[in-house]
């Protein structure tokens, strides 16, 4: 299934803000969603393999079952397909600014589903995904060095385990890979 014989892309939980030649889908009959439907209502309303791409920008830290979530998204996006990931850093001022946020995301956040990881032995899920990219985003302070920023995403598990909070990062974004 093509648009215009381009990628066949969801917007996932657009919003007002829908990228331009996506399908989006949201809970808000005001949004720019093509397709209204509860997102922590699952199934949802699209057949397997569906997608090429889904874009998940600051929704996923709204829904209640992260792990559902991830498996209609998987099973909604073709193999090979890439689900990109935009939600609040643990550390984001933001992310406790919002009675509707439900978690903050760390570089490990989806290890669960990413074979040779070692939260993988104890997945709660049989889907599988890739992590072809994880970095930090925007980082919350002025004052914060673009080289400390730099650093982090070259050395993730030694910011989050140690400086996590001492320089706050605003966002976290992921790309993975369907793997079926």
């Amino acid at each position: 299934m093509k648009l215009n014989g381009q990628k066949l892309v969801l917007d996932f939980g657009c919003g007002r803000a829908k990228h331009p030649g996506t399908i989006g889908a949201d809970l808000n009959r005001r949004s720019s969603a093509d397709v209204i439907t509860d997102l922590n209502r699952l199934p949802y309303p699209f057949k397997n393999d569906s997608f090429d791409q889904i874009i998940c920008k600051d929704i996923l830290e709204h829904l209640d079952n992260f792990i559902g979530v991830m498996e209609e998204l998987h099973r909604i996006t073709k193999p090979g397909g890439a689900i990109h990931v935009h939600a609040p850093f643990a550390s984001s001022p933001d992310l406790h600014a919002d009675p509707t946020h439900r978690r903050g995301f760390v570089s490990k956040s989806f290890d669960y589903f990413i074979e040779g990881t070692p939260a993988y032995a104890y997945r709660y899920s049989d889907v599988h995904f890739h992590l072809n990219d994880c970095r930090y985003s925007r980082p919350k302070s002025f004052w914060f060095d673009p080289l400390i920023l730099k650093w982090a995403n070259r050395n993730k598990s030694k910011f989050e385990g140690r400086l996590l909070f001492w320089y706050p990062v605003s966002t976290i974004e992921f790309e993975l890979e369907v793997v079926k």
